[in-house]
C-alpha cells in the first residue's frame, strides 16, 4: 500500500481520513447537474447511476471498505439491472488507494481546489467583457452547446446533459441542501462563455466551464471564474473546487488560474 496522504488540506476543508474523502466524492456527485439521478450508498461503497445515459463517467462504484472482489460481485447485478458496464472508482477514499487494481484503468480524475487567489484577483478583464447572471434557459443552453462544439471536446452536449442543466433553471435540481446559479460571459456584447456555481454550505463546485472556441485565449474563463469565486466569498464559503481529467489540458488551464491538484481518482473496468 502507498505511504498515507493525510491529511489533506484543501482551501477551507480538511480531509483528515479515507471517510472523509468518500463523504466529499459521494456529495459532489450529488450536486452535478447531468445525468446522475441514482445514488445507492452503503458502509462500503456507493453507486452513482443515471437511468437516462450509459456513459462510464455516470455509472459507477466508488470504493471504500472491504475486499475488492467482493464489491466488484456484490455490485454487479445492480449494473446488470440499469444495463450498465461494470466501473469501479478507485480514490484515496478506497483501502486500495495506492494498490495495484487487477482491472484496466479507463480514466483518471483530479481532484482540484483554489490554492492562490492572488492570481485571479490580480486579474482585470478587458473593458469589452462582462459577466452577469443568467436567468435566460434557452440561451444559456445554446452557448453552452457552441462552447463545447469545438475541435477535441470530449463531452459535446447531449441531450440528457441539457435537460439537466433545464432542472437548474427550474429548479427541480440540485438535490436539496444545494443550490445552484448559472454566470454568462460577453464580449463585445456577444455571449462568449458561460459556468454554474453549485454549493453548499460547505464547498462551492465550479461546474461546466465552456468558452465559445472563438473567443477562447481572450482571458473569458478568467473572468468567469473569478466571479464564480466573488459569489462564494459573499457566500461566506471558502472552498473552491472542481473536477477534470488528470494531466488533459483543463487541468493545466486551471492551475495557471491558482487552483491545485490535491487527489485523484481513478476509474477501473472489471
Amino acid at each position: 500500500m502507498a505511504k498515507s496522504i493525510f491529511p489533506i488540506h484543501a482551501g477551507g476543508l480538511i480531509f483528515p481520513d479515507r471517510s472523509a474523502v468518500f463523504r466529499y466524492i459521494v456529495d459532489t456527485f450529488r450536486m452535478y447537474y447531468d445525468a446522475v439521478d441514482v445514488v445507492r450508498e452503503t458502509s462500503n461503497d456507493a453507486m452513482i447511476i443515471s437511468t437516462t445515459e450509459n456513459e462510464p463517467y455516470f455509472n459507477f462504484c466508488i470504493h471504500k471498505e472491504g475486499d475488492l472482489s467482493e464489491c466488484i460481485a456484490r455490485n454487479k447485478p445492480i449494473f446488470e439491472e440499469f444495463k450498465r458496464e461494470p466501473l469501479f472508482y478507485i480514490s484515496p477514499a478506497s483501502s486500495y488507494f495506492g494498490a495495484e487494481i487487477p482491472m484496466k484503468k479507463f480514466a483518471d480524475d483530479a481532484y482540484m481546489f483554489l490554492q492562490d487567489e492572488s492570481i485571479l484577483q490580480d486579474y482585470q478583464p478587458d473593458d469589452s467583457i462582462k459577466v452577469e447572471l443568467c436567468e435566460d434557459e434557452e440561451l444559456y443552453l445554446e452557448i453552452f452547446a457552441k462552447a463545447r462544439s469545438g475541435d477535441g471536446d470530449i463531452y459535446g452536449a447531449p441531450p440528457d446533459v441539457l435537460e439537466g442543466l433545464r432542472k437548474i433553471f427550474n429548479g427541480s435540481r440540485p438535490p436539496a441542501g444545494v443550490k445552484a446559479f448559472a454566470l454568462m460571459a460577453y464580449k463585445d456584447k456577444t455571449p462568449a462563455g458561460n459556468v454554474i456555481g453549485v454549493y453548499n454550505q460547505d464547498f462551492m463546485l465550479l461546474n461546466g466551464l465552456g468558452i465559445v472556441p472563438e473567443f477562447r485565449g481572450l482571458g473569458i474563463a478568467k473572468a468567469l471564474t473569478k466571479e464564480v469565486i466573488g459569489h462564494a466569498h459573499k457566500l461566506g464559503i471558502h472552498t473552491m473546487t472542481l473536477q477534470t481529467e488528470s494531466s488533459s489540458v483543463n487541468e493545466a488551464i486551471y492551475k495557471k488560474m491558482g487552483f491545485a491538484t490535491k487527489f485523484n481518482s481513478a476509474y477501473y473496468k472489471a
